[in-house]
């Protein structure tokens, strides 16, 4: 019994001892002290100061575990900032005795080998191979790691009047965090944008539908559902013509065993070939349902009881049986980014509430209306893919939404905090929206779980709660419609697979061109016969006056390589795109790479000349992404006539060597029966 005591007590121990220090570790990630900290800093994720990122840094300075002058690039005013902040004395930084200083490349010894671009942390140097290098004074942050890249030594450090300090950033302050007043949008296009380095400011037209309520669309006579999955290949169907289906019903398996499902009930009238919504247009087969307008169910699958406790193979399943797609625009099967976060070992799940387009509100209306549901699906998804932490990421401009996040999270008592981000587009992309949040910088070509960190939109999340809790297949999403061109702009409710026509229609009257997706990131189509798909989150009807303008030649400013959130260099691939040069193949220098461009189109918001730049550099991506699926194919198809001939030649070896044997057995037969011959004779 005595033994049995001092047991429980030990483990008890232990366990406050591991709860105390993560609660120390928590207490840090939320303590407002390395916000501030972390905002002073100049980041530029050098390393010197001997941690892996300012983030990190911040977070060692704010516990007392480092002291305040180590970082170089910052100087020694960012040492005294940082102090001032603590209420400490300030201390020199070692490295700084020589003042503030910016990297300096003399051009006639430059070679232009590069190595000196993916040296700086800041992407401040500009340049391509064989070309002369040039550092961006203003942005060059004097962290002094190209100068060791250089096998000419032609960078030197040379101080700047006036010094770095003037790159540190204000604190924050709680009116920074408060909306925009109401203000009724002109023409987008109209309108004036602000280049950035490494993004855009630019006025939205959000209030066209933020406001009004959330209608349901009524259930057009027809549907339209593409065979296709999520990497473009056909999905063979699983009913045949004049089946009868219900709402529910799998139509196609697909790959990896994420289905297709009808959206309604009615009768399969036809299996043929027509448009979607692609940048170059053509048609794929598709699945046609004739609505009998009775929206019978299927009977849904079981719900899973108490699922933040249930296995997580159970959840990733469920997910994947339900058809539960990311509805922030790639349509990727959640179930696969969630199983490929889990063997990545990743940590943290980021909610991405932040809608970077300028005119899409669905996902800020659905974590207002429907944060609970949104949160819950978090704690799933988060249990699915093995995620300790959450966080929710809410745009500044959208306080409500960020209030109803926070009610329903006190209301689950769960850990989970809500993240205020900036609002320069494109801040929601999926590959940008780690930094602001977690302080940790995705690498080029790379993807957030490289950094232990999946994202969901809150649309997959809502998805995914209703998949788990009702046993419910994802056939519909909520989709914005708007623009100068729509006499009813809002939210909708709508089912996969209807027609564009049939939702513009029941929205008002159609202006003269659509987009699918948003207005900037979107897709225009001219036949508004093509249905919607779960990663469609918005329809933007134009009017004449949000038209855009005819292009004119390239001036050379330069403003797409400056808001190029990827440091790409845009008119330098659009040109040598056009011309016939295969950037894809064989690109001189990563900043041509049209493989790594996101199609965020923030060059194209940006170009004074109206230049598509971004859908040159995408029909190039998927040029390349056609060959490389090609190269692949041939490849396996290589192996798989390999792997015939040595069958082949494996089992004609065998015949060989099997009448060999036979062969030698029947000699051996004659000769034992050729004496007895002769003693007879």
């Amino acid at each position: 019994m005595f033994s049995a005591v001092l047991t429980l007590t030990a483990i008890a121990g232990l366990c406050g001892v591991g709860l105390g220090a993560a609660g120390r570790r928590l207490a840090a990630q939320r303590d407002p002290v390395v916000g501030h900290i972390d905002e002073l800093l100049p980041q530029t994720q050098c390393g010197q100061c001997g941690y892996p990122g300012c983030r990190p840094y911040a977070e060692a300075v704010a516990a007392g575990e480092a002291a305040t002058n180590l970082c170089t690039p910052g100087g020694n005013a960012t040492a005294r900032a940082i102090a001032d902040l603590l209420q400490v004395d300030p201390e020199p930084v070692a490295d700084d005795s020589t003042g503030p200083a910016v990297a300096f490349i003399d051009e006639s010894q430059c070679i232009g080998c590069t190595r000196c671009l993916p040296a700086c942390p800041v992407d401040a140097i500009v340049g391509a191979q064989r070309q002369v290098h040039t550092v961006l004074a203003d942005e060059c942050t004097g962290c002094r790691l190209c100068v060791d890249a250089c096998p000419m030594d032609c960078i030197t450090m040379q101080p700047v009047e006036p010094p770095l300090n003037a790159r540190i950033r204000p604190l924050p302050t709680p009116q920074s965090t408060t909306a925009r007043p109401e203000q009724r949008p002109g023409p987008l296009r109209h309108q004036q944008v602000q280049p950035r380095r490494r993004g855009v400011a630019v006025a939205d037209a959000k209030d066209y539908s933020r406001n009004g309520p959330l209608r349901s669309l009524a259930l057009p006579a027809q549907l339209v559902l593409p065979l296709l999955d999520h990497t473009g290949a056909e999905a063979p169907a699983t009913v045949a013509v004049g089946e009868h289906v219900r709402r529910g019903t799998r139509i196609t398996e697909g790959r990896n065993g994420v289905p297709l499902h009808a959206p309604t009930s009615g009768v399969v009238s036809a299996i043929e070939r027509r448009p979607i919504v692609h940048p170059a247009g053509g048609t794929a087969p598709c699945l046609i349902v004739e609505s009998d307008g009775a929206d019978c169910r299927e009977t849904p699958m079981p719900p899973i009881e108490a699922p933040l406790q249930a296995d997580p193979e159970a959840l990733l399943r469920r997910i994947g049986e339900a058809g539960v797609r990311g509805m922030g625009g790639a349509a990727f099967p959640s179930a696969l980014k969630l199983a490929d976060g889990a063997r990545s070992g990743v940590d943290t799940l980021v909610v991405n509430g932040v809608e970077c387009d300028t005119y899409l509100t669905c996902d800020e209306t659905l974590l207002r209306m429907r944060a609970a549901a949104i949160i819950d699906g978090a704690r799933i998804a988060a249990r699915a893919c093995g995620a300790e932490r959450i966080l929710v990421a809410v745009k500044n401009s959208a306080p409500e939404a960020a209030a109803a996040a926070e009610a329903a999270i006190e209301a689950s008592e769960a850990d989970i905090q809500v993240v205020r981000v900036g609002g320069d587009y494109p801040a929601g992309n999926e590959r940008h929206i780690v930094y602001p949040t977690t302080g940790r910088t995705v690498p080029a070509g790379a993807r957030p779980p490289a950094v232990g960190v999946v994202c969901q939109n809150v649309s997959t999340l809502d998805a995914i709660h209703r998949a788990v809790h009702y046993g419910e297949p994802s056939v519909e999403r909520l989709v914005t419609v708007t623009g100068g061109g729509i006499a009813e702009p809002g939210n909708y409710w709508v089912r996969v697979g209807t027609p564009l026509n049939a939702l513009i229609g029941q929205a008002g009257t159609p202006g003269c061109r659509t987009i699918v997706g948003g207005g900037i990131m979107g897709t225009p189509v001219t036949d508004r016969q093509v249905p919607l798909t779960h990663g469609m989150n918005g329809i933007v009807v134009e009017s004449a006056d949000e038209a855009p303008l005819f292009e004119q030649p390239c001036i050379s400013c330069g403003r797409c390589a400056e808001v190029c959130p990827e440091g790409l260099q845009p008119f330098e691939m659009a040109r040598r795109i056009r011309a016939g040069v295969d950037v894809g193949e064989a690109a001189e220098h990563i900043d041509l790479d049209p493989m790594r461009c996101t199609g965020c189109s923030s060059c194209e918001l940006v170009c004074p000349s109206s230049i598509p730049l971004a859908g040159i550099t995408g029909h190039a991506r998927d040029a390349a992404r056609a060959r490389l699926r090609e190269r692949e194919q041939a490849e396996r198809a290589r192996q798989r006539h390999e792997a015939r001939q040595a069958r082949e030649a494996r089992r004609q070896r065998e015949k060989e060597e099997a009448r060999r044997r036979k062969r030698e057995a029947m000699a051996a037969q004659a000769e034992q029966n050729r004496p007895s011959e002769t003693t007879e004779g």
